[in-house]
């Protein structure tokens, strides 16, 4: 089960970063603990890409927890 809270320093490293539609998020850890939030904090930035890596139970688990976040939809162009 993902954590609640972001990683440790994330959301600090994001507010001392500019982050625009040049901007590339790749998350590869490979632990729920981390992806979820760190995921959660990308798709709600302006950034031009989200990354993830990893087998397709660890993408179905991720969409399952992006779904329960409400983070599923892409955004309008």
């Amino acid at each position: 089960m993902p954590r609640a809270a972001d990683p440790p320093g994330a959301r600090d490293r994001h507010e001392r970063t500019t982050v625009d539609a040049r901007t590339v998020s790749c998350v590869l850890t490979h632990d729920a603990g981390f992806d979820i939030p760190l995921l959660h904090l990308a798709l709600t930035l302006p950034v031009g890409c989200v990354g993830v890596m990893g087998s397709r139970r660890i993408h179905d688990e991720r969409m399952h927890y992006l779904d329960e976040a409400g983070l599923t939809e892409s955004p309008p162009t």
